[in-house]
């Protein structure tokens, strides 16, 4: 049954980070201090950094200023009645010193009690969609003399833009835009926006994004020619060219970004709930200052919650006092001077309720490009029950009676 219990835990942890690696916008998992805690590839690309240079640290280098960290910290702060997800445009500064703007769509993760224990936070760099936008505005208001420029800046976007009356009526449409729906430019040109609406979408949706979001980004259901639906984020607003109102939209199709996140959001669920089963919990040791990070079923196996000092010290608090002495050598010496990965039995005494623990930690060592240990990343399972079966206490019993 261990055995099992352990693939389903590798399967399950495989296909988390497997989903995690392969979204292409970036993401990154903070705690509730704003403290990263993870990141993927796509977010190291965009801003430069590698994992050793966040992991641990404040958000608050990866923003423009303190100002912009503070506007999203503000944000947060305000939605956490709600605890939906939203968004939020701030701008960020990358490794190298250049800013750019980023859309930030945010959620929580939460614990089994349903209380918030960090962020989580998709960052797509909306610098080229700002562009087009204010380009489109400029032209639109210079339509006259100015309508082959404006086709030409529409005609290289990969998102689709619209252009509608007040009524619906489309009016201009991009190629990106055909290309999506399935539809030509003619067709659409005879359509209104609703007759472009998917399944249970309202035929408000386009008046109240114009006159009630105005610029905000909506999440939107859409059918193509061919009657499938799919899953966009549309952003309106009204611009004026000869004194006429026209309804500007940018269409994202969503659909297989959102089943990502949504593969992404099951994979992890299913990854606690193996580790629950299991009785298995993680870790990861920042080497340099000595502080680690755990997940919850690490939390419960050790008896301690988020205010609990975890550091070194903190760790061999927590162990036997019987076992403290040989655990500290092992961490120093075969672990951190050898550089051996950890692996070892031990008992512990839980913090909130002082009972006898046998556990078994396995850590693996990471290091820098220059050969430095920065950091051990591992597991803790509770192997209480497995120590106290019966073939193991008669061969506690058959060693002691050799003495």
């Amino acid at each position: 049954m261990t055995e099992k219990r352990e693939g389903i835990e590798n399967v399950n942890n495989d296909t988390y980070l497997a989903l995690f690696s392969s979204i292409r916008e970036a993401i990154i998992v903070a705690d509730i201090s704003r403290e990263m805690t993870d990141c993927n590839p796509a977010f190291l690309d965009l801003f430069g950094y590698t994992k050793e240079d966040v992991l641990g640290k404040k958000t608050i280098f990866l923003y423009e200023d303190e100002n912009q960290y503070n506007e999203l910290g503000e944000a947060i702060k305000n939605n956490d009645i709600n605890r939906t997800t939203f968004y939020k445009t701030v701008n960020f500064r990358k490794k190298d010193g250049s800013i750019f703007p980023g859309e930030v769509k945010l959620c929580y993760s939460y614990d089994n009690q349903r209380s918030i224990v960090g962020i989580i936070g998709l960052i797509r760099d909306v610098t080229e969609r700002l562009n087009t936008e204010k380009k489109l505005i400029a032209a639109k208001e210079k339509a006259e003399e100015s309508e082959t420029k404006f086709k030409a800046f529409t005609s290289q976007s990969t998102e689709g833009i619209t252009v509608a009356d007040l009524k619906g009526n489309y009016v201009y449409v991009n190629a990106a835009f055909c290309k999506m729906s399935g539809y030509s430019e003619q067709e659409l040109l005879g359509f209104k926006v609703h007759d472009m609406k998917g399944l249970d979408q309202s035929d408000r949706t386009f008046f109240d994004s114009i006159n009630m979001l105005k610029g905000k980004v909506k999440r939107v259901n859409l059918k193509k020619k061919n009657g499938i639906g799919y899953l966009t984020e549309v952003t309106a607003k009204v611009i004026k060219v000869n004194n006429e109102n026209f309804a500007l939209g940018t269409i994202r199709d969503i659909t297989e970004k959102v089943k990502y996140e949504n593969d992404l959001i099951e994979s992890e669920n299913q990854l606690k709930e193996s580790q629950e089963v299991a009785r298995i919990g993680s870790y990861v040791l920042n080497v340099q200052n000595g502080f680690w990070k755990s997940s919850l079923v690490m939390d419960e196996i050790f008896g301690i919650d988020n205010s609990y000092e975890k550091n070194v010290e903190g760790w061999i608090n927590l162990i036997h006092p019987d076992d403290r002495e040989m655990m500290g050598n092992y961490l120093k010496n075969d672990v951190l001077i050898n550089q051996e990965c950890f692996d070892k039995d031990y008992r512990t005494v839980t913090k909130n309720t002082q009972e006898e623990r046998w556990v078994h930690g396995l850590g693996k060592l990471e290091f820098d490009s220059e050969g430095n240990l920065v950091k051990m990343i591992g597991t803790i399972q509770n192997i209480t029950k497995r120590k106290n079966t019966p073939d193991n206490f008669r061969s506690k019993f058959t060693r002691a009676k050799r003495y």
